[in-house]
Order: structure tokens, then C-alpha cells, then sequence
């Protein structure tokens, strides 16, 4: 019974918190619509058939983990695989990946393209 019902308030967090990044990305997305001069993300491919909230759920997950573990090896004195001290934006991943993908891809794609995209644009000296 106790493994029934973790396992069912273990799904139920993963779906709010599936729903609730939805969410924000609509009302994000929404927000960018209404300020004219605001960038609005345009993707050339679409990540596992899945379509735009959940490719940019995947590649704002990849941002925002690129820029925290970059600023905490910074801190330690130790390298990343690119040499940035700057914020890693869901823009610049988006421009990188738009260069290098087309059509429907994996995540191992993405992934692969957004590493090599950043060792080419901040290559280590």
C-alpha cells in the first residue's frame, strides 16, 4: 500500500510539474507576442516529434543547466568543455541548433550540437 501511493504522488509531482512548465512557457511565449521588439524563437527542427513547448522545454532545460554548472566550475577554477564566463540563453542554443539541425531529431542530436556549437563559438585556448 505505502509503495502504491509513493509511487502515485511521485507521478502526480512529475505531471504538475510537466504541467506547470507548460504554463510558463505559454505565458512566456504570450508575453514575447505582445512586445513587438521582444525575440520570438523560431526552431527549425523539432526535438523526439514532439513539438515547440516541449523542443524549448528541453533546450531551456539545457540553458539553464549550461549556465549553472558553468558558473560553478568558474568558481572552483576549474574548465568547462567551452570557455564562456556569460549566460548560456535558450537564444544563442536555439541559433546554434538552427545552424546544424533540420526536421524532426533526437535529443542526443540536440545534445551533441549544442556541445560542439559551443566549443566552436568559445573554444578553450
Amino acid at each position: 500500500m505505502m509503495t502504491l501511493k509513493y509511487r502515485f504522488s511521485k507521478t502526480m509531482r512529475k505531471n504538475n510539474l510537466c504541467i506547470t512548465l507548460a504554463i510558463m512557457l505559454v505565458y512566456f511565449c504570450e508575453m514575447s507576442v505582445a512586445c513587438d521588439s521582444s525575440w520570438q524563437p523560431k526552431l527549425g527542427f523539432d526535438i523526439e516529434g514532439h513539438g515547440f513547448m516541449v523542443s524549448m522545454a528541453f533546450i531551456s532545460g539545457h540553458s539553464y543547466s549550461l549556465t549553472t554548472t558553468n558558473k560553478v566550475l568558474l568558481n572552483q577554477g576549474k574548465k568547462n568543455y567551452f570557455c564562456s564566463n556569460l549566460v548560456v540563453s535558450s537564444e544563442e542554443l536555439i541559433e546554434i541548433l538552427n545552424e546544424d539541425l533540420r526536421g524532426k531529431v533526437t535529443s542526443e542530436q540536440v545534445s551533441e550540437a549544442i556541445k560542439q556549437g559551443l566549443i566552436a563559438r568559445y573554444p578553450c585556448e
